[in-house]
């Protein structure tokens, strides 16, 4: 056949209107094709063990060859055995890995690139660091190691007794609790085991002292979910070495979330819950349901449940939620505080101590409120809560993360990824609550973290302690404690009273945050290595 004879044959059974579209279908084909090439294995990557509880990785960029372009880094981590791994943008070619990196131990590292198509590259080369010893800053004293801790919002204390709550794994690698005891007036110490595993599965969420030996823990089973418990311990020899769980005593339902634990001046207890896990897809604008327990001081369990906070501004359907509880000075009122995530108001319960029981005085959905308050009103997202008596002021002092926010920066790819940075300051504003609900502000003029717990102490004399984690503009880095006191009408300068370590870089603040003292000036939170 000659060429032109195979030319019309061509033309015959390809028209040009086939022709044409051959030709983009075959171009597709190869864009198809193209898209599922992974990108090339990052190179040259290094590690540095920089400072306590801190390695820096660095290495050369991927390259894309999808045309997609690149999404992000996988970096995998082996310590002792056990993988990890953070995902970042793409438009970093370096980590500062600051997640439980114990001292003086070695560490291996590998990197992986990965497409906007999902293709995964090859891994890049695999290095091992060893890890350098943690110092201790000024004033700070090693509690124990500890796998996750502190526990609860503040120490409980009993006259001269404090106590502190973290966990610890056991030979099976399961979290169990220890208790921290101190005893200030003979500085007696002592640490152990609070209960044993197996049979336990339980994170202590707050809990409190009603006498030296008594101590009353919140909790909740986090694999099972929500199953709430108060148990009550006895704390057994001069210093404590052991305790004996005395009783326990269920609450809630299978969506319910322990919030706290209070001891009343009656040496009743009162434990405040709220229902849901995250959201409440019944309606489009969800009221709040929340439940009490009382148990007074001869050991009378009432339940109050549910008690319903009506929503009345908005929000949508965020039912998580942060609560405060304290007790009155004036008229021995007992205030519930409660915010709730996504929502500009802070709402309040008053109840009264009758026999054997609470009685619910009123609900106030909008105690707190941006429209009302200015920036005095909450930080809409999920603010801290702590709330403490003043009998100097005669008053309940409420604290927390205020409207007055600045957005300090955003990663290209937040939300889409686990180690995205959304990094968001706030002031704090402390109100002045007075028992016929009057209420004034005493400002804060520091920016801290905008959801980051922080600890307020109210001493027998006035003066109030706030201590917080600013965020560094710098670095974009919150783990360093700050303290300040408030002090004849005026805030002191911020001193530096967490350990800072030459400049300990981390991305996602305290591993734990901090848990404080409500009477005296003290904080207590895990450091880099691990340890409370």
């Amino acid at each position: 056949m000659s060429k032109e004879t195979n030319h019309q044959f061509a033309a015959t059974r390809f028209p040009v209107n086939l022709l044409g579209s051959l030709v983009v279908m075959l171009s597709l084909a190869s864009t198809s094709v193209a898209q599922t090439v992974p990108p090339t294995a990052p190179i040259g990557l290094t590690a540095t063990a920089t400072t306590c509880g801190q390695v820096n990785l660095s290495w050369d960029a991927a390259i894309d060859n999808s045309g997609t372009g690149l999404k992000a880094y996988s970096i995998w981590r082996t310590d002792n055995g056990v993988n990890t791994v953070t995902s970042i943008g793409a438009a970093r070619t370096w980590f500062d890995d600051t997640m439980r990196v114990n001292s003086s131990t070695t560490m291996s590292y590998y990197v992986v690139a990965l497409d906007n198509s999902g293709n995964q590259s090859l891994s890049s080369n695999t290095v091992a660091v060893y890890t350098r010893a943690c110092s201790l800053a000024a004033g700070e004293q090693i509690v124990d190691r500890s796998y996750l801790g502190p526990l609860g919002k503040s120490m409980a204390t009993y006259g001269m007794r404090t106590a502190l709550l973290y966990q610890k794994l056991n030979n099976l690698s399961q979290p169990v609790p220890w208790i921290y005891v101190r005893d200030s007036n003979t500085g007696q110490t002592s640490h152990f085991l609070l209960h044993s595993y197996p049979g336990y599965n339980q994170v202590e969420l707050d809990y409190t002292l009603t006498s030296s030996t008594d101590l009353w823990a919140l909790s909740e089973d986090l694999s099972n979910y929500n199953h709430l418990l108060v148990s009550h311990y006895q704390l057994n020899g001069t210093p404590p070495s052991s305790a004996t769980l005395l009783s326990t005593q269920a609450l809630g339902d299978s969506l319910s979330q322990g919030r706290s634990i209070i001891r009343l001046q009656s040496g009743g207890l009162l434990v405040g819950w709220s229902e849901g896990i995250y959201t409440d897809t019944s309606g489009s604008q969800t009221d709040l349901k929340v439940g009490f327990a009382y148990r007074s001081p001869t050991g009378v369990w009432a339940m109050h449940y549910p008690i319903t906070v009506p929503n009345n501004n908005g929000g949508g359907n965020v039912v998580m939620c942060h609560m405060a509880i304290a007790q009155h000075p004036t008229d021995s009122s007992v205030w519930v505080f409660l915010k709730r995530d996504s929502f500009s108001q802070i709402s309040a319960l008053r109840f009264t101590e009758v026999t054997n029981d609470v009685s619910l005085d009123s609900v106030t959905p909008g105690y707190i409120t941006t429209n009302a308050d200015g920036n005095n009103g909450p930080e809409m997202e999920f603010p801290f809560l702590d709330a403490s008596p003043d009998p100097t002021r005669n008053a309940i002092l409420l604290a927390y993360q205020s409207y007055a926010n600045q957005i300090l920066f955003v990663d290209p790819i937040y939300g889409s990824l686990s180690n995205n940075i959304y990094l968001k300051q706030s002031l704090v504003s402390v109100a002045v609550i007075q028992a016929n609900a009057a209420k004034t502000v005493i400002p804060f003029p520091n920016y801290i973290e905008r959801v980051t717990l922080f600890g307020m102490t109210v001493q027998s004399d006035g003066t109030i302690w706030v201590a917080y984690q600013p965020i560094n503009k710098q670095t974009y880095t919150w783990n360093a404690v700050y303290a300040t006191k408030y002090e004849g009408g005026v805030w002191s300068a911020p001193g530096l009273a967490g350990f800072d370590y030459n400049n300990y870089n981390s991305s996602g603040g305290i591993e734990r945050s901090l848990v404080y003292r409500a009477d005296e000036p003290g904080v207590a939170f895990q450091t880099p290595d691990q340890q409370i």
